[in-house]
């Protein structure tokens, strides 16, 4: 025996409304009396009525889906923003298409060209597509731009400078004198801010810093981080991420050299696995959660407000304070 799959037509019997009126109770719920919505939604959940998306976006020109482009998801940082935004979205009545371009902003600009008419907004995580690209790419649809700040669109980033004081006092009061910054890879937004942030900072504490060249690898960015700081006679390295420095401390231990007693190590980001590391990592929390939850509200606010034709306003434009996190990885320098 064929089962009936209940319609529109039998909630809008049930409930006593036009099916015109079952329509905008799930697309437009505003614009009838509440009594009558609620009236709707009890008929629908009796009968096991969930109205079809893809028609309802043809109806309304909305799908309920959103895209997150990130450059790698096999990074924690990446991972735990993914995780928020994810959550935040779904609280919301959205799904979220995942896109991995493998660190290639020429992916990024391609998939965006795909996707931009499948969906109601992209939140864009590109640390190294030209901001000329950047903003002709967001011309496309409905955007927020995550950990970078461009003037003229919808972006939440992170303000490191405060938290890097906090962590350059400490160094400055175990007796570090002499820092390496180790750099990440070619081109990286968030790490420009970081290293630069870590240069003005460095100079206000009287702290000299010396900064290796760019990487493609961790890897190779650990061994010239070491051998830079045995060149300057450097006690402690501050690297760009915690990725990074969890790389460095691999390699301090196949030199025979102990993180904290022999060199301090800072990161940044405060990755989910920094603080079950031995040493346990002293780093910059950026604050990855609240970014993620702050970018799926910011997306769907300016979906909504597009949606109900709203007048556009000032694009948002957020920055989230990053906090030093003290732990294991810092201490005295080394006499």
């Amino acid at each position: 025996m064929v089962r009936h799959q209940t319609t529109i037509y039998d909630v809008a019997r049930s409930a006593g409304v036009a099916t015109s009126t079952v329509s905008r109770a799930f697309t437009q719920p505003s614009r009838i009396n509440e009594k009558t919505v609620a009236k709707v939604l009890a008929a629908a959940e009796a009968l096991g009525y969930s109205p079809n998306r893809t028609a309802r976006g043809l109806s309304t020109g909305r799908t309920n889906n959103l895209a997150m482009v990130v450059p790698n998801i096999g990074n924690p940082f990446f991972a735990q923003f993914m995780r928020s935004f994810h959550s935040r979205a779904q609280d919301r009545g959205h799904s979220v298409y995942l896109i991995d371009t493998d660190e290639n902003p020429d992916e990024e600009k391609l998939w965006i060209k795909r996707v931009a008419s499948q969906v109601d907004g992209i939140a864009l995580v590109s640390p190294r597509m030209s901001v000329d690209d950047l903003i002709e790419a967001t011309d496309q649809g409905d955007f927020v731009v995550v950990n970078r700040e461009i003037a003229g669109r919808a972006c939440i980033w992170t303000d490191s400078a405060p938290a890097l004081r906090e962590a350059f006092a400490d160094l400055v009061e175990f007796g570090h004198r002499r820092v390496v910054y180790m750099r990440g890879p070619v081109g990286g937004y968030s790490d420009a801010i970081r290293r630069r942030s870590s240069r003005t900072v460095a100079r206000e504490v009287g702290v000299e810093i010396n900064i290796t060249g760019p990487q493609r690898d961790e890897t190779s960015a650990a061994i010239e981080a070491l051998d830079l700081l045995e060149e300057v006679g450097a006690t402690a390295v501050v690297a760009h991420s915690d990725a990074a420095a969890i790389t460095l401390i691999s390699q301090c231990r196949k030199r025979g050299l102990d993180v904290p007693t022999d060199l301090s190590v800072l990161g940044h980001d405060d990755i989910q696995f920094a603080s079950v590391l031995h040493p346990a990592l002293t780093t910059i929390s950026a604050q990855t959660e609240e970014i993620g939850r702050q970018a799926a509200d910011a997306l769907i606010d300016i979906v909504e407000r597009d949606a109900r034709g709203e007048a556009g306003s000032p694009p948002l434009q957020l920055s989230l304070s990053a906090s030093y996190v003290r732990r294991e990885s810092v201490a005295p320098a080394a006499r």
